[in-house]
């Protein structure tokens, strides 16, 4: 089980790596959320909450276990694991 450290850095890389180039304001207007918490999220001060977490995966078209570091697998498949079909 991964820290709550390794966690932190974990997020703070990969989302340093899915903004590019956009600038903190530039994301920050893309997902709806102030430039301060965008900032507080590239810096590594804050930990996004589950909506943020959700968001950003939604937005970047990844799982939020990759964001999180809990898998090297970018993106869940579209078929749920909980499928009755």
């Amino acid at each position: 089980m991964k820290s709550e450290k390794e966690i932190r850095e974990t997020f703070r890389a990969r989302l340093i790596e899915l903004k590019g180039g956009r600038t903190n304001k530039e994301l920050a207007a893309e997902c709806n959320m102030s430039t301060c918490t965008v900032r507080d999220y590239v810096s590594g001060r804050r930990m996004p909450d589950v909506e943020s977490l959700a968001i950003f995966a939604q937005h970047f078209g990844v799982s939020t276990d990759w964001l999180l570091g809990l898998t090297d697998v970018r993106k869940e498949s579209n078929r749920s694991k909980y499928s009755w079909r």
